[in-house]
């Protein structure tokens, strides 16, 4: 008889002398998760995004690829859209999922 083996798991060496443990988690996270995500803040200035996200508008804008950058507003970003962002933004600042 055998007994299965769990296959192991992907480690990712922490490097302690790289700063705080949640930092590079956070680090980790924004480089390996496959889909688009990006952080503002309440002004909707980018703070973050990951490639993916970022890629977006390389791909389907023509945008050159530091086109996502910290900084820029969403309405920057997509000129000529903020009556169709203006209630997305709202619903997400009241805590509803946006699709």
């Amino acid at each position: 008889m055998t007994s299965a083996v769990p296959a192991a798991r992907e480690t990712v060496p922490v490097d302690p002398a790289a700063g705080d443990l949640d930092d590079q988690l956070l680090e980790i996270f924004f480089d390996r998760v496959p889909m688009g995500v990006a952080v503002f803040d309440l002004d909707h200035r980018l703070l973050r995004c990951n490639k993916t996200w970022a890629g977006f508008f390389t791909h389907y804008l023509g945008a050159p690829p530091d086109y996502a950058s910290p900084g820029r507003t969403l309405e920057q970003m997509l000129p000529g859209n903020e009556e169709a962002l203006a209630p997305l933004l709202e619903g997400v600042l009241a805590g509803r999922q946006v699709r």
